[in-house]
């Protein structure tokens, strides 16, 4: 019923029915926007249709980046608290997070293929260590469809012009 309000363009109708259907899809952006987790919602702030809306999300929920991300998150943290109440509880949460970066980055026959995955890799531990006055390059980085591999000097460009 309302599937054509997140078809990029909206279907040609009448004046009177334009105005309805306006009217609709603003009130669904509402909606979708106050389902958004709170850290999100800025990133959706400036898109008014729920066309708009709903490319971003697929863009920001399809993209392994996030799932990657997520996975670089839990491995850090965990490695970090050095606490473990079970070294077995410990290993298997280590094990388990080895396979999810391998489903996400799965091993490649070509090593040229194999060096970029892990330098994503290492790219994504460097946003994840990155200090809360860099956050906004993070949350740059990682809202665009493609994860640029260890470039130090992307970091660096981008803290310098935020900081002069």
């Amino acid at each position: 019923m309302y599937l054509d309000h997140l078809a990029p363009k909206a279907p040609t109708l009448t004046p009177a029915e334009n105005d309805r259907w306006e009217t609709i899809d603003a009130q669904l952006c509402v909606v979708l926007k106050g389902t958004l987790d709170p850290s999100l919602k800025q990133l959706f702030r400036s898109y008014e249709t729920c066309a708009q809306i709903w490319e971003h999300a697929k863009l920001l929920y399809t993209n392994d980046t996030q799932c990657l991300y997520g996975v670089c998150f839990k491995f850090a943290t965990l490695i970090s608290s050095k606490h473990q109440d079970s070294m077995t509880d410990y290993m298997g949460q280590i094990h388990a997070l080895f396979h999810e970066f391998n489903e996400l980055l799965p091993p490649s026959p070509n090593p040229a293929t194999e060096i970029e995955q892990r330098l994503k890799f290492f790219m994504l531990g460097a946003l994840h260590g990155l200090a809360d006055k860099y956050s906004h390059i993070r949350d740059q980085i990682l809202g665009s469809p493609v994860v640029p591999t260890l470039t130090f000097n992307l970091l660096y460009s981008f803290a310098c012009t935020r900081t002069t």
